[in-house]
């Protein structure tokens, strides 16, 4: 791909990006939902003003009780944009919220081949135990039903495994097929759950991609504060290296050249209902 056509497909993943978040955000305001960046995405807050500009997604994170609420305001996104769901008949079986910009549709990669919007990724705190064993436990547990879905939805990398691997996971999925969706979404809600018998100071992000390391003292989110992202502001922890240097350390340093490229999208379909030749 040339450098212009490159920056070209670049700038239409931000600006749809963008679009999102700040639906998405509009919607927090409205309805009096608190949400933070994380991830890269707070990374890029910190370090660029705005999205790192090799990421082609927006990471959030909200408080059980604000995810909740906001799951019952689908109706109040513009038509433009969609909120999605597990439990929702017509979502994908992903483990989290997604807020998608549908005027720009991307292959993800999914052996299921079905194509989705540029999105935000919502995730939830759900509260778990004090020790670490039991807390690598609960993670152990939610991440084995998490797969169930992932298995039954067809939502694993077509890229990442052999043409052999990827048949026997399509013949394992088969009997997936025979389990209705709402029982899977109601015994993954249930394991997510599980730690609110044990101690409400801890709070994870159990479908986070860096497990365990993501658990903090709930106090840790009881303050935030505006970051300016690319000419806007958006909410985050106010301690922002609290959260942060556990996880990655040295957040402020650059990866290398070989690591800084998309992680999600695979390829452009369309924009705005025209065919992307990209």
């Amino acid at each position: 791909m040339s450098d212009q056509k490159e920056q070209h497909v670049d700038g239409v993943i931000k600006q749809a990006l963008l679009e999102a978040m700040d639906e998405f955000h509009r919607v927090c305001e409205e309805n009096d939902l608190k949400y933070y960046l994380i991830g890269g995405s707070l990374i890029g807050a910190i370090r660029h003003k705005g999205c790192i500009p090799w990421d082609d997604d927006i990471d959030v994170i909200m408080p059980k009780r604000d995810f909740n609420k906001l799951l019952k305001l689908r109706r109040k996104f513009s038509p433009k944009f969609s909120l999605s769901h597990r439990t929702f008949p017509d979502s994908l079986l992903l483990p989290i919220a997604r807020v998608e910009n549908k005027s720009v549709v991307i292959d993800e990669g999914y052996y299921s081949g079905v194509y989705t919007g540029v999105f935000i990724d919502v995730f939830c705190f759900n509260y778990t135990f004090s020790t670490k064993a039991l807390q690598k436990l609960h993670f152990g547990i939610v991440g084995f039903f998490r797969n169930l879905l992932i298995l039954k939805d067809k939502t694993y990398s077509r890229e990442k495994y052999s043409t052999q691997f990827l048949k026997i996971l399509s013949y394992i999925g088969l009997f997936f097929l025979l389990i209705p969706r709402f029982i899977l979404n109601k015994i993954l809600t249930a394991s997510e759950n599980i730690g609110v018998v044990g101690c409400k100071r801890y709070i994870a992000n159990l479908h986070g991609v860096w497990k365990t390391k993501e658990i903090v003292l709930e106090k840790l989110f009881k303050t935030r504060k505006l970051y300016d992202f690319e000419g806007r502001q958006y909410w985050s922890i106010e301690d922002a290296d609290a959260w942060l240097k556990p996880i990655y350390g040295d957040y402020m340093q650059l990866p290398p050249v070989e690591q800084r490229k998309p992680k999600h999208i695979t390829k452009i379909i369309s924009i705005d209902g025209v065919k992307a030749n990209l």
